[in-house]
């Protein structure tokens, strides 16, 4: 096993970090984001089709769990041949989806997702690609009227690499947190979504972020409880 003092963490975070990629959204914003897959495991072209030159546009429907794995998923191909779909169902309980998040409580739920993949052959090679949602902008908060909220950390403990994933040499791995902040700016919870990581990630991020304090622009919370705020994180061991 690698000593300890080989390592160094990079931490990316959605918007204001080192590499200014943290993206911090709550209400409107992450419920209008459905579930979407955030970690794909692509499926092989068909072999026959890509000897016959088929490509294929395939919808996949079904209902993604609070834990983030799609259930009970249903498929409609712009061509017969099934084995399109088949290279799909292979591959589609490896993937992991994030939930969409019900801000009321600010926690991931179940709903249904849809999620296209298509089977191109460019240049003769063939490229599977998926759907993906459009990302929000950092900080910009909105409600139904349109105006915009600054919400901005000012105290931001790092999240440090967890000492169980050096001793398991975990190289890398990626969280999802979803925080509720009071009108004070201070972090009431956190919940995270599944991204199938070991524990000793989930509870660095949590006892670290649950220490951020916030400065809020005055009407950003109207009348609700709390702000649901979002953060991404990912962690990897650099030689």
């Amino acid at each position: 096993m690698r000593e300890t003092a080989g390592f160094a963490l990079a931490l990316l975070m959605l918007s204001g970090f080192a590499c200014a990629q943290e993206l911090t959204g709550w209400g409107a914003e992450l419920a209008s984001r459905p579930a979407h897959p955030i970690r794909v495991v692509p499926p092989d072209y068909p072999a026959q089709a890509l000897a016959q030159g088929t490509k294929a546009a395939v919808d996949v429907t079904g209902k993604v769990t609070a834990g983030g794995s799609m259930q009970d998923a249903t498929f409609r191909s712009s061509t017969d041949d099934p084995a399109f779909q088949k290279a799909i169902e292979d591959v589609l309980p490896y993937w992991i989806f994030s939930a969409e998040v019900d801000t009321r409580i600010c926690e991931p739920v179940a709903s249904e997702a849809t999620v296209r993949v298509w089977f191109e052959i460019v240049d003769g090679k063939p490229k599977v690609s998926v759907s993906q949602p459009v990302s929000g902008k950092p900080y910009e908060l909105k409600r139904e009227s349109g105006r915009k909220f600054r919400v901005e950390p000012v105290r931001r403990i790092r999240v440090k690499f967890p000492r169980e994933g050096i001793r398991k040499d975990i190289g890398s791995a990626t969280v999802i947190a979803l925080s509720r902040v009071g009108a004070d700016g201070t972090v009431q919870s956190i919940v995270f979504q599944n991204t199938r990581v070991d524990d000793s990630f989930y509870a660095e991020a949590k006892a670290a972020l649950r220490r951020w304090t916030y400065d809020i622009e005055p009407g950003a919370l109207e009348d609700r409880p709390f702000l649901c705020l979002e953060h991404s994180l990912a962690f990897k061991l650099l030689d």
